[in-house]
C-alpha cells in the first residue's frame, strides 16, 4: 500500500511516521517554508482556559504523545521532547482559591499542585512578584527541530517530494491516485489553513486564526514555562525566550503585525525586562474547526482521498491521537470516533454511488 501525504506540519509529519512505523509505504507532498507547526509553542498543556479545566481527551493524548515522540526522537537521534511543569500566573486571591478548588477534585490530583507557591521577583528571574499554580503534567516539543529533522530524514529516503500540491495534476481513480507520474492508493491532506484552497475539502468548516510570537534573547534568570496572559517559554539556549501567542479570527494575511509584536512586547516589558532584543517575529494561521475538534476520515464522494485537519492550537498534543486513528482506520477499517469524524459535516455537494 502507498499512501501519498499533503503537507508536512505536525498531521502530516505524525502520520508520515506512523505510517511507516507500520510498515507502510508513504511519499509527503510539501513545498518546504514556514507554517503554523514550525513557528508553534511546542506546549502540550493538559489544564486549560480561565476555570483550569483538563484538556479534551488530556489521558489519552498524553499517553500517545509520550509513546511516539520518544519513537521519532530515537529514529531521527536527535532530543526534542522534554517534559516540563508549567507555570499558570494566579494574579488575585480569587483565581488562587479557584486553583485549589480545581486541583483536589478527583482526576485532577495529577496534574495541579493542591498549593500555590509565591515567587519573588529577585529570585525567579521575573520583574514583579506573583503567586503561580503548577501544572504537572506539560510536556514541551521542539517543534522546529523535529519537523526540519524529519524532514531531512524524507529527502534522504526519497520519500519528500518538495514541491506544491496542485489538482489539476491529480486524477481520482476508483482503484488508485495518481498525482503526476506516482500511483497512491490513499491520498491524505494535512494541509492546515491551506485547505481552505482545497476543491476537495473546503466545504469543511475550518476557521483560520492567526497566531504571532516573537524569539527574544533577554537577561533574565527565569528557567521555567509560564503562562500569564500569553506564554513565556525558555528556548534553546540561555536566555532565549519563545513569547507568543495573540489570536486574531479577522486577520487578512498571515504577515506579523505592528499590533501582535505591540501586545507581546507588552508582555515582555510587564514580566521580563525592558532591555531585550527580538531575534524573530513570526506569524502563521492555525486551522480551528467549528466545534473546537479535529477533523478526520475520507471524503464523501471520493472514498482514496482523506483530511487531517482542525487541530487549532493544540496540534503537539492532536497530532500523534489522530494519525494513530487513521492508521488504525486504514489498516484495520477500525470505525472513527464521531467527535472527530469528517462526517459530522453535511456535505453539501451531490456524492457518487460507492
Amino acid at each position: 500500500m502507498h499512501i501519498g501525504i499533503v503537507g508536512q506540519g505536525l498531521a502530516g509529519t505524525l502520520m508520515a511516521f506512523r505510517l511507516m512505523q507500520e510498515g507502510l509505504r508513504i511519499s509527503v507532498i510539501d513545498p518546504g517554508g514556514e507554517n503554523s507547526s514550525t513557528i508553534a509553542s511546542g506546549l502540550i498543556n493538559p489544564v486549560t482556559g480561565r476555570k483550569y479545566v483538563k484538556s479534551w481527551q488530556a489521558d489519552r493524548l498524553l499517553e500517545i504523545a509520550d509513546r511516539v515522540y520518544p519513537a521519532m526522537e530515537e529514529l531521527l537521534n536527535i532530543s526534542c521532547y522534554f517534559h516540563r511543569p508549567l507555570f499558570r500566573m494566579l494574579h488575585d486571591h480569587q483565581q488562587a482559591e479557584l486553583w485549589m478548588q480545581r486541583a483536589i477534585l478527583p482526576g485532577y490530583e495529577a496534574y495541579l499542585s493542591p498549593d500555590v507557591e509565591f515567587w519573588k521577583a529577585e529570585n525567579s528571574g521575573l520583574r514583579r512578584s506573583t503567586e503561580v499554580g503548577k501544572v504537572y503534567e506539560a510536556r514541551w516539543l521542539d517543534t522546529e527541530k523535529l519537523l526540519n529533522t524529519f524532514r531531512q530524514y524524507l529527502l534522504d529516503t526519497d520519500r519528500l517530494f518538495p514541491v506544491a500540491w496542485k489538482p489539476q495534476d491529480t486524477i481520482i481513480g476508483d482503484l488508485h491516485i495518481q498525482w503526476k507520474d506516482n500511483l497512491f492508493d490513499y491520498l491524505l491532506f494535512a494541509e492546515g489553513s491551506g485547505i481552505v484552497n482545497n476543491p476537495y475539502f473546503n466545504w469543511l468548516p475550518i476557521q483560520p486564526s492567526k497566531g504571532e510570537r516573537l524569539l527574544i534573547n533577554c537577561p533574565s534568570s527565569l528557567d521555567q514555562t509560564m503562562k500569564a496572559s500569553y506564554f513565556i517559554i525558555p528556548y534553546r539556549a540561555a536566555n532565549t525566550y519563545w513569547i507568543g501567542s495573540p489570536t486574531d479570527f479577522n486577520a487578512t494575511d498571515d504577515q506579523p503585525s505592528p499590533r501582535g509584536k505591540q501586545l507581546l512586547e507588552e508582555h515582555i516589558n510587564h514580566w521580563l525586562s525592558d532591555s531585550y532584543t527580538i531575534l524573530d517575529h513570526a506569524a502563521a494561521f492555525r486551522p480551528a474547526s467549528r466545534d473546537r475538534r479535529p477533523i478526520i476520515g475520507f471524503h464523501p464522494g471520493h472514498p482514496r482521498l482523506g483530511v487531517l485537519n482542525g487541530l487549532g492550537t493544540k496540534g503537539v498534543s492532536i497530532a500523534p491521537y489522530i494519525a494513530d486513528l487513521m492508521v488504525g482506520h486504514i489498516k484495520n477499517q477500525y470505525p472513527l470516533p464521531g467527535e472527530v469524524d469528517i462526517n459530522r459535516f453535511t456535505y453539501p455537494y451531490e456524492t457518487k454511488s460507492r
